[in-house]
């Protein structure tokens, strides 16, 4: 392809009120965020909390964001809160299965740069006394397959006579 010819002027009247709804100068402030995540579990659907914050502000003029972007910020505050919701759900019922026998063992890789919980590892009791009478363990489970987050997970665990534990895959990530 060749380019061969170049307008550099203008095609349409430049207006630069209209500039806010640029994605580049759209922004939503910390106190603008904290009252619509408030809002949000205060059961106010995302279009009244638009259109109040819309009324507070004076009007369309004055804000920096549209509704689509508090769509965003609720969206993304659910899904934080449900992640850390869960991984700290499984900590907490390895730390009960801890209390009511303390050989069961457990590790958690907490959480990646998404929010997301990593790996966990755990042994109880009954794991440990098949290791005694069969030595190495292998496993594979794809009984899970993909989680509610996008994650498949298929762990691969090797386990020596020593305790020493191998983790050969436990993550993949589809493209």
């Amino acid at each position: 392809m060749v380019i061969r010819k170049c307008q550099l002027e203008h095609n349409h009247c430049l207006s630069p009120k209209d500039s806010r709804f640029m994605v580049n100068y759209r922004s939503i402030d910390d106190p603008t965020a904290g009252k619509i995540k408030n809002n949000d579990q205060a059961g106010i659907s995302i279009a009244k909390s638009y259109n109040s914050l819309l009324v507070e502000s004076g009007g369309h003029e004055n804000i920096t964001y549209n509704q689509r972007d508090v769509r965003n910020v609720v969206h993304l505050n659910r899904r934080k809160s449900r992640l850390e919701g869960d991984a700290v759900a499984l900590e907490k019922y390895f730390q009960q299965q801890h209390e009511y026998n303390q050989e069961f063992y457990s590790a958690i890789e907490n959480i990646d740069d998404d929010g997301r919980l990593m790996n966990a590892f755990w042994a109880d009791v009954r794991s440990r006394a098949m290791h005694k009478d069969f030595g190495d363990i292998i496993t594979f489970d794809t009984t899970f397959l993909c989680n509610r987050y996008r994650t498949p997970f298929a762990p691969i665990w090797w386990c020596k006579p020593s305790w020493k534990v191998y983790s050969v895959c436990s993550r993949a990530t589809f493209a």
